[in-house]
């Protein structure tokens, strides 16, 4: 039988004494609901991450019981439960557990309401009604196939729809699929496909993107045919503004010959009325090291080119300070990608994927974002020229910080080239 995230069977499966429930499934998602039994007392049974989990009000443990790995592997894989007045049983494929149930108390009726907690007169398979679906850990309904059920001794047939002890909505019988990953790979560019049975998904490689990883950010030329000064303005604010206070995590291709040259500026732009009276001002802290226009508390994060190699520097607590990442030339002509994290007070810097730096700050103030300049800096607000002013590259902005700025309106966006 197949079931499709929105199916299920309903059975009535009164039974005095005990319970019991075996089948075989295959799929290839790591979480689902495979079966809820509800009486006075109920168990849910789900895939959750590729392992069997069995939870249930008569165990002491909320997150139930675990076994069982890689049960996704779209493979048939075989389960089986039993619970009596003393003990649970849960088993997949050759490995088994057995765990003790909460005990009947002194106070309680005796025999028969011990084996009504015991038992569940009402099972679902492969789903629920949204009211039982929500008692589950993982809130949804399972994808794939199931054969070979048996619930108390009784079989459970797809040919037994007529029957007034069962309901089946949305099962249909058999158990056609086509492999979603095979070859060819529909994931292109590189792109790591992952089979969701009737579906698949790409995780995509920088630069690309979309469903099957066949588009990419359009690079952004810096300095072309002499081209002086070019660069581009984001206004950041609202929900962006909030995202990167604490965290930010910021990478983009670069491609350049040129030995020096700005690469990003993310952060203030401080108070440019004060830019005049400021501009011999250096502070006493190294803080003519801020590349805002004469105020020294604005916080920012920024990335340049010096002798071909990286530089970044960052100020958040009024002191700013620079870290370069030595040996490794950039100034090649070819594509690097480059990524800045900060994580509160953990600062990292990678180049093509590999750690380059890594170092606990302690500065804790926050990054209070209102502009990202790409390519250079404006004169306007470029006070202090620890920053190069301008670069001839090639970028392709991505991650993280460009989800949030995607968020921002349209009209927050613009391109700026001084003469």
């Amino acid at each position: 039988m197949s079931f499709n995230g929105f199916s299920h069977i309903m059975l009535n499966t009164t039974r005095e004494e005990g319970y019991d429930i075996s089948f075989r499934f295959k799929t290839t998602l790591p979480s689902g609901l495979l079966a809820i039994g509800k009486g006075s007392t109920y168990y849910i049974l789900e895939l959750v991450n590729g392992r069997l989990n069995l939870h249930s009000s008569l165990l002491n443990k909320w997150e139930g019981v675990f076994i069982g790995s890689h049960l996704n592997d779209s493979q048939w894989q075989k389960l089986f439960v039993a619970i009596n007045s003393s003990h649970l049983v849960l088993a997949a494929n050759e490995e088994q557990t057995i765990y003790p149930i909460n005990p009947i108390t002194q106070y309680e009726q005796p025999t028969s309401l011990s084996q009504s907690q015991t038992s569940f007169p009402t099972t679902f398979v492969g789903g629920a009604v949204s009211s039982l679906l929500n008692l589950a850990h993982y809130k949804a309904a399972f994808v794939g196939c199931i054969e070979n059920v048996v619930i108390n001794g009784q079989w459970v047939l797809p040919e037994d729809h007529s029957s007034t002890d069962s309901i089946y909505h949305n099962v249909t019988v058999g158990c056609p699929r086509t492999d979603q990953c095979s070859n060819p790979n529909p994931c292109h560019n590189g792109g790591r496909c992952t089979d969701l049975w009737r579906d698949f998904s790409c995780a995509c490689i920088r630069p690309f993107l979309g469903h099957k990883c066949q588009y990419n950010f359009t690079a952004a030329t810096f300095g072309h045919e002499n081209t002086s000064n070019s660069l581009v303005s984001v206004s950041v604010g609202g929900v962006a503004r909030r995202a990167v206070r604490n965290i930010v995590d910021i990478s983009m291709f670069i491609r350049t010959r040129q030995l020096r040259g700005a690469i990003f500026y993310l952060g203030g732009v401080g108070d440019r009325s004060n830019s005049n009276s400021g501009s011999g001002n250096t502070g006493s802290g190294g803080g003519g090291n801020t590349p805002t226009g004469g105020d020294e508390t604005t916080s920012y994060i920024a990335a340049e080119m010096e002798a071909g190699e990286l530089y970044v520097r960052l100020q958040f607590n009024s002191t700013p300070e620079s870290y370069n990442v030595g040996g490794v030339k950039l100034a090649d002509g070819n594509n690097h990608l480059i990524q800045v994290v900060r994580n509160v007070t953990l600062v990292q810097v990678k180049l093509n994927g590999t750690e380059y730096f890594r170092k606990t700050i302690s500065a804790t103030g926050i990054l209070d974002v209102q502009v990202l300049y790409l390519g250079g800096i404006p004169e306007s607000v470029h006070h202090h020229r620890s920053i190069r002013s301008h670069s001839r590259n090639c970028f392709q902005v991505g991650s993280k910080l460009q989800h949030e700025l995607r968020r921002t309106p349209n009209h927050a966006r613009r391109t700026v080239s001084e003469p």
